[in-house]
């Protein structure tokens, strides 16, 4: 017989078996509703302001996964949140990484970008192949200030993981 997928959600007020969601560094808030309170979830959503550099900062989300079987293949969903200035102003975009293993310091497997939904909240969806036991999804605070202006907000809200 076919083994049971693996099905897991990580993210703000979120606790669910297999999954892990972490904040590094400074400037994340809570915020809400997120449209999202299944799964042992709150219905939140965290904020991060971006650093001001377009090729990095200090902080970080970390939602790590443990479909403990490897050479899965796994579906990300990214639930992506839609907000008033200065959430996604000047249309800066949220920078997403992925790395095997348990946090961002493993092998880095690839990268993309989720920008602000057009209307309400969308699912950004990527596929993962020949996993682990475990991999991470990484967003940074990366991202230019416009000058004299506040500095855009980025998202940080529940991201679903299926492996099969």
């Amino acid at each position: 017989p076919e083994p049971e997928p693996f099905r897991a959600v990580a993210g703000p007020g979120c606790d669910s078996e297999g999954a892990r969601y972490q904040i590094h560094g400074e400037g994340v808030w809570r915020s809400g509703p997120a449209g999202y309170d299944g799964a042992g979830c709150d219905d939140g959503y965290d904020v991060m302001a971006v650093s001001g550099d377009p090729d990095g900062g200090d902080t970080s989300a970390e939602w790590t996964f443990w479909p403990g079987g490897a050479g899965s293949t796994c579906t990300v969903k990214i639930l992506v949140q839609n907000g008033p200035d200065p959430l996604w102003a000047n249309g800066v975009p949220t920078h997403y990484e992925l790395f095997d293993g348990e946090n961002a310091g493993g092998s880095f497997r690839g990268g993309f970008e989720v920008t602000q939904p057009d209307d309400g909240r969308y699912w950004a969806l990527t596929e993962l192949q020949d996993v682990g036991d475990s991999f991470t999804l990484r967003a940074r605070n990366r991202g230019p200030i416009a000058e004299g202006g506040e500095a855009p907000q980025l998202p940080l809200s529940v991201v679903e993981t299926e492996c099969r």
